[in-house]
């Protein structure tokens, strides 16, 4: 309507003006961004270099006041990255479970074998001979385990399995290491695809891809 006209001119030109004045925001945002970031690689490499970090990812794993002190004292932050660096799958979990998760019916289900949540980039190892691919922090998706796989509990998340239950060798080892496991899923190897994000419940005994 006429009358309206003037009204909805001002309204549409301050929405642009709105719009002008976020984007300008988010602009100077990834600019200050990019400058941090550039600055925090550099950082990372002085304490590389310094003994106190083994690789410049590290640094992801120190807060900045850390990351102040270890510049001042030189003294490895090893045991504090590795620490960290185990933990991130228990906060990734709690992250993507903050009621926004998949529901139980798209999950891969078996049995509870070691409590915990954890998110992680799923390794299908079906034999001895894939042992070399799992890396720190990787979930082992794997037909079964027995002694002979044991070294690679030290260095996996959790543990999901075709074959067990709460008794199994991957049940106890996982217990032992303090990761989740989730055993007897019937066919974990062929539902869940290499590389893969997944969420193990180890307390439900359920498997979830992250889509």
């Amino acid at each position: 309507p006429r009358l309206l006209r003037g009204s909805w001119r001002t309204t549409v030109e301050k929405l642009r003006a709105s719009h002008v004045g976020r984007e300008g925001t988010l602009y100077a945002i990834e600019e200050v961004l990019v400058l941090a970031r550039t600055a925090m690689r550099e950082l990372a490499r002085r304490l590389v270099d310094r003994g106190v970090l083994e690789t410049t990812d590290d640094i992801r794993y120190l807060y900045f006041s850390e990351v102040t002190d270890a510049l001042r004292d030189g003294v490895s932050r090893g045991e504090v990255v590795e620490h960290r660096r185990r933990q991130r799958g228990t906060a990734e979990a709690v992250w993507w479970d903050r009621g926004e998760s998949t529901s139980d019916a798209d999950a891969i289900t078996g049995v509870p074998g070691s409590p915990g949540q954890v998110v992680g980039t799923a390794r299908i190892i079906r034999t001895p001979a894939d042992f070399g691919r799992l890396q720190p922090g990787d979930i082992l998706v794997c037909p079964f385990t027995d002694p002979t796989w044991t070294p690679l509990f030290d260095v996996a998340s959790a543990v999901v399995a075709n074959i067990g239950g709460p008794l199994s060798h991957a049940a106890i080892v996982a217990r032992e290491y303090g990761i989740p496991a989730v055993l007897g899923t019937g066919d974990a190897t062929s539902r869940i695809k290499d590389g893969e994000k997944i969420i193990v419940d180890g307390r439900k005994g359920s498997v979830v891809v992250v889509r």
